[in-house]
């Protein structure tokens, strides 16, 4: 079976999707910019929630603070009744809190995605190269082979195709998209990788959301190659 190589068709597919797209008949670059001034404005709001809630919090710790000194003290059950009270209140509280600092942190992983999309439009190499996903993706290491195909082909590094097409937010995914373009397949994985690819560039609000998720986990979790490099440098 003959070898081919996956790269530029297969690999750009979903990146020609995500350029092109434009609901509102505008350029991407504005869409882009449209999405994320609306995200910002919600984070905003849901910050201002936040900070609210960290002053209730804060006021209902200090009150079981002051309530549990007075109920020791003293011994009058209206103490202790009013200490029960802070603290169920308090931990009610929290739990709240946290479904909001939750939503806030996905909005601010959404914000961050659709920056990255714009930069990709409007080739801002720079700003792909300093977010966290361009930093990861320095990371990783090429065998000889995948190097000097890379190094002919501008594959990976500053200004390449890797840099440009690349939205995974975790060091697997990109390790995946590394080896997809810089490895051969045969014709029929190749095919098959294609064909997904275009699929994949219809669906525009799913690709946003799993690209969201994906920093966000990829965000909170530590880096395999990072590990497997540090324990056999020790």
């Amino acid at each position: 079976m003959p070898e081919i190589r996956s790269s530029p068709t297969t690999a750009t597919a979903v990146a020609r999707g995500e350029l092109a797209d434009s609901d509102s008949g505008n350029s991407a670059s504005q869409t882009y910019q449209d999405e994320i001034a609306r995200i910002d404005r919600q984070i905003s709001d849901v910050d201002a929630i936040d900070r609210r809630f960290a002053g209730f919090r804060l006021g209902l710790f200090v009150a079981f603070i002051a309530s549990l000194g007075f109920s020791l003290t003293t011994g009058h059950s209206w103490w202790v009744v009013l200490t029960i009270v802070s603290l169920l209140t308090f931990l009610v509280v929290v739990v709240w809190n946290e479904g909001y600092r939750d939503r806030l942190q996905m909005l601010r992983a959404h914000s961050r995605t659709l920056r990255r999309l714009q930069d990709r439009v409007d080739r801002k190499w720079s700003a792909l190269a300093e977010d966290r996903l361009g930093r990861d993706a320095a990371a990783l290491t090429l065998t000889d082979r995948q190097a000097a195909l890379a190094g002919d082909l501008d594959l990976t590094g500053n200004s390449s195709l890797f840099q440009l097409v690349s939205m995974a937010g975790t060091q697997p995914g990109m390790r995946t998209l590394l080896n997809w373009l810089c490895d051969p397949a045969d014709v029929e994985t190749s095919r098959q990788r294609h064909q997904l690819a275009q699929h994949l560039a219809t669906l525009r609000d799913d690709r946003i959301r799993f690209h969201t998720l994906a920093r966000d986990v990829g965000g909170s979790t530590a880096a395999p190659e990072a590990f497997v490099q540090w324990a056999q440098s020790a």
